[in-house]
């Protein structure tokens, strides 16, 4: 059997599915441009941390307002803009939880 590696995951491509978590491998290397997750209403949390994009694309969570715990790494530091990024969550109390390049965990709760 031949194993297949995920390295790049196109624009809308979860959009408006029943996902409820996303823990994405360190082997995606390219996110698409636009709302990957966009519109996934049942998102509740997404752990980006082993990504080394260098930065989230824009929309990439627009729409799903039942997120309440998003994990991210240094290497995905760079983020267009809060409203770009997570538009459409507003009410939502999402931890954000943030490894730094040092090793230093740092969680804030309530922050978009």
């Amino acid at each position: 059997m031949r194993r297949c590696r995920l390295t790049k995951i196109e624009s809308y491509a979860f959009r408006r599915s029943g996902v409820t978590s996303v823990p994405l491998p360190a082997s995606v290397k390219t996110l698409g441009s636009n709302e990957v997750f966009g519109a996934c209403t049942a998102l509740r949390s997404a752990d980006l941390s082993a990504l080394t994009v260098t930065a989230l694309p824009v929309g990439i969570m627009d729409g799903c307002p039942g997120l309440t715990s998003l994990k991210l790494s240094s290497s995905s530091a760079t983020i267009p803009s809060v409203y770009g990024v997570f538009i459409g969550n507003s009410g939502s109390n999402v931890t954000v939880n943030f490894k730094s390049s040092d090793g230093q965990n740092y969680t804030g709760t309530g922050v978009f």
